[in-house]
């Protein structure tokens, strides 16, 4: 049988915010958490649970909004991981685009 076993939410969920820089986090680190464009995933929680009822892992991209958030704003690593596990996520995206480089915080 053939199939996928994982699945990856790549960028674009992000609300961007114009000002300042397109940020995307509702506060500045270490206390904003991620915002999420509503109109494109109106509920992460049913996302996750299709995925996990097929036996799909799915993971979320991680950093930037669009690849457009200046380096300006400080990574936010902390509560991004937070509000990923509250939904049950399986794993991340980190890549050079942004500011949110290191995990081991």
């Amino acid at each position: 049988q053939l199939g996928y076993s994982e699945v990856g939410v790549d960028d674009n969920w992000q609300y961007c915010m114009q000002e300042p820089n397109n940020y995307f986090h509702s506060d500045k680190a270490p206390y904003g958490w991620p915002v999420v464009d509503l109109e494109r995933f109106p509920d992460l929680t049913a996302l996750v649970e299709y995925a996990h009822s097929r036996d799909v892992r799915i993971g979320w991209y991680l950093n930037n909004c669009i690849c457009a958030e200046h380096d300006a704003y400080p990574a936010n690593e902390v509560n991004d991981v937070s509000f990923l596990r509250q939904y049950d996520f399986d794993a991340i995206k980190l890549d050079g685009c942004s500011t949110s480089h290191n995990i081991s915080n």
